[in-house]
């Protein structure tokens, strides 16, 4: 898998959807570790309760980091169409699985990758590509749905009089819509699942995701 040219999200333009050798070997690396998790996500999936062997499988495969630079921690630096094939492949062991990974990747490390600074990137990606920190996506207003745009949350950094920028607090990705005068967009906050600023509960089962990968957060 090291052996992947390093392309990561640069110039989706000139993307080349044959699949070479080097692709296959990471494709068959992933149809093996949702082979080896199917039996414990059968037996959580039944007992409504997170599958603990996501984790540790997709870390032996080193999937926690496919996309990501190989400059920080486990990162592979896979392009995007060797990520999107493994995502399909893992989204046939249940939305659970493939939200659990994209979740943790695509919406987590992937937007630090391009948004954050270089410091930033050093203290977050590393763990988030060795499993050691995983991160999530924090939607949780019950009229926007699945669509950020239309979050009404709200926040202010009164230390920043122009544009936005990314707030560094603990760990775990937040996802806010930020209004300054006239203007609107969208900040991102860094929480960790222990802070006091934020409560987690469970919330109702969703299609394809049961409580354990989906929840309540204010």
């Amino acid at each position: 898998m090291k052996s992947i040219v390093d392309t990561g999200f640069a110039d989706l333009s000139r993307m080349n959807f044959d699949v070479s050798d080097e692709q296959r070997l990471v494709l068959d690396e992933v149809d093996r570790a949702c082979r080896e998790l199917r039996p414990f996500e059968d037996e959580a999936y039944l007992a409504g309760r997170f599958n603990q062997h996501l984790g540790p499988i997709f870390k032996k495969a080193q999937l926690l980091g496919l996309p990501i630079s190989r400059r920080y921690g486990d990162g592979q630096g896979a392009d995007v169409l060797t990520y999107a094939l493994a995502l399909e492949r893992i989204g046939r062991e249940g939305t659970g699985v493939r939200t659990f990974l994209s979740g943790h990747v695509s919406l987590g490390q992937v937007t630090i990758q391009k948004w954050a600074s270089e410091e930033q990137k050093q203290r977050y990606l590393p763990p988030a590509t060795r499993g050691e920190r995983i991160m999530c996506f924090g939607l949780t207003e019950p009229t926007a749905g699945s669509d950020p745009a239309s979050l009404r949350t709200t926040f202010e950094d009164k230390g920043v009089r122009r544009g936005f920028r990314m707030v560094v607090l603990l760990m775990w990705l937040w996802f806010s819509l930020t209004r300054r005068g006239r203007g609107m967009g969208c900040a991102r906050l860094l929480l960790r699942k222990a802070s006091r600023a934020t409560r987690v509960s469970s919330r109702s089962t969703s299609l394809g995701c049961l409580p354990p990968t989906r929840g309540l957060s204010s």
